[in-house]
Order: C-alpha cells, then sequence, then structure tokens
C-alpha cells in the first residue's frame, strides 16, 4: 500500500523526493488513507475530463468514503444547516449544468480586456512589494508576494478600503482552507469551521474608496 500522507510537512519543505515516490509506486495506487491516488499527469488529465466522473460531493456514496474524508457537520436540528452548505457549495463542487452557468457568471467578470486593464495597478502593486522586501532585505516569495499580490488586486476590484486589507486577507485564508479537506486541518481551524454562520439577514457593511458604501448579507 502507498505511503502517502498529505498533512506530511515535508509536501511543504521538501516534496520532491516525495513526487518521485509517488511516480516509481506506480500510476494508481491506495493510499493508506483508502483513498485511490493517481499519479501521472495524462492519467490525471483523462480523469478530470471524463464526464463519469463527478467533482459533486452531492453524488459521492458516504458508505465508501474512508474516514479520513468525511467531515463533521455543524450541530444542526432540523438540516437546514446542512441543507444550507449544500446549496450554497462553490462551483468548483458542482457538475454541470450548474457548473457551467456558474463559471459563465465568474468569466464575464475576467475577460482579456478586464485582465489586461489590471496590468499597469499589477505592476506598481510588485514594485511596491518587491522595494519593501528591498528594505527588509529579504523576501518570502509566498507569504511577502504571492500571497498578498492577489489579495491586494481582489480587495481593490471590490472597493476594499485600504484598513481593511489585513481583515479581509484574513478572511480570504479562511475561506481558502475551507475547501481543504478535514485531515489536513488543525482542530483549531476545524472548530472555527464548525461555528454556525451569522443569523439569516445580519449585515456587515463597509465603504469604497469614492465612499458607496458595501453591504454583504447573509441570507
Amino acid at each position: 500500500m502507498l505511503r502517502y500522507d498529505p498533512t506530511d510537512p515535508q509536501w511543504a519543505s521538501d516534496p520532491w523526493p516525495l513526487y518521485a515516490e509517488l511516480r516509481e509506486a506506480g500510476r494508481l495506487q491506495r493510499s493508506e488513507q483508502g483513498f485511490w491516488v493517481v499519479t501521472r499527469h495524462a492519467d490525471c488529465q483523462a480523469l478530470l475530463r471524463d464526464r463519469r466522473a463527478s467533482s459533486d460531493s452531492t453524488q459521492v456514496d458516504i458508505t465508501k468514503v474512508p474516514p479520513a474524508g468525511l467531515r463533521r457537520s455543524v450541530a444542526d436540528d432540523d438540516g437546514s444547516l446542512a441543507q444550507a452548505e449544500v446549496d450554497n457549495r462553490p462551483f468548483l463542487f458542482r457538475d454541470p449544468p450548474d457548473h457551467t452557468r456558474l463559471r459563465g457568471l465568474v468569466a464575464k467578470a475576467f475577460t482579456p480586456k478586464m485582465i489586461d486593464g489590471l496590468r499597469a495597478r499589477t505592476e506598481a502593486i510588485v514594485a511596491e512589494l518587491l522595494d519593501a522586501a528591498l528594505e527588509r532585505g529579504e523576501l518570502d516569495v509566498v507569504a511577502e508576494l504571492a500571497y498578498p499580490l492577489p489579495v491586494r488586486i481582489i480587495c481593490e476590484m471590490l472597493g476594499v478600503p485600504v484598513a481593511d486589507h489585513e481583515r479581509f486577507q484574513g478572511w480570504s485564508a479562511a475561506l481558502a482552507r475551507g475547501l481543504d479537506p478535514e485531515f489536513l486541518l488543525t482542530e483549531e481551524v476545524i472548530a472555527a469551521r464548525m461555528r454556525p454562520s451569522p443569523p439569516s439577514g445580519s449585515t456587515c457593511s463597509s465603504s469604497s474608496p469614492s465612499g458607496e458604501p458595501i453591504l454583504a448579507t447573509t441570507s
């Protein structure tokens, strides 16, 4: 059985020997956690393009999911929170036609013309981040360039005030971790994810640089 542990810190520090082990093990292996691991690029591409495969969690037979892949649910008396979690799952975890419809809506905001319009501001932010690194005399490429750059761009696209950028970065990190399976998360992160959402209809407000209000309402 394949020794494949995605929680191993070596995946972050030095993954290359682990990749070599995966390649040598064969194209398709069963991991110690009970999952199938596909190790060849061509096979991964074929699997992702095969319409018999599904990205939709609602299509999964949980009786066949290894314990490591199961996710604890928020305390839910009437099942409404569980249903809301299903209804609001990201389009990354949906199959056509829902995936196609939602991806089309997102694509409209990221046309080549739109992206090209961000070029000058993106270059200015990169220069700012690199100048700060030069002053410090060191640069963590991920933490101080690759991560803050897209967060800054997204904040500006949404009109998030500069004073709230750090808070927004924390929110985005929490949302990103929310996509990870539980066996990759710490107990602290799992506990935070299982806290009930704000009451239906609650509203958070802020304002854009032009002074226009930004409202985020849960429903």
